[in-house]
């Protein structure tokens, strides 16, 4: 019988309050994720990041480059126990400066999950 991480006990908390219709709970943890999407100037990119925190609604983490409020981007994110990778598309809801120059705060609601 394997043992669960905190992480993974943290992220079906998040994901059980939202099944029973509780507000959805964000769970302070750091999972990796890969953006797809276009930049401010609509060139496409792909960056490796790591979230910040995560709910069943959507996700916070910081990247390098700009990104419109509204844009969908696709996010495939590695989740514990077995760090298989979902596959979600997301809207971002939010863009906010970093601590570091040229770095984004961005907040993404999933819109889709594969």
């Amino acid at each position: 019988m394997s043992e669960k991480t905190p992480e993974a006990v943290g992220l079906e908390e998040a994901i059980k309050t939202t099944a029973e219709g509780r507000r959805k709970r964000r769970v302070q943890v750091s999972v990796p994720i890969i953006v797809k999407g276009r930049d401010l100037k609509g060139n496409p990119f792909e960056e490796s990041t790591e979230s910040i925190n995560f709910s069943a609604g959507g996700t916070c983490f910081l990247l390098e480059r700009r990104v419109r409020v509204g844009s969908t981007v696709v996010l495939l994110i590695s989740l514990p126990p077995d760090w298989k990778t979902y596959k979600t598309i997301g809207r971002v809801s939010r863009v906010e400066k970093g601590r570091r120059p040229q770095v984004y705060r961005f907040a993404v609601k999933f819109s889709h999950l594969r």
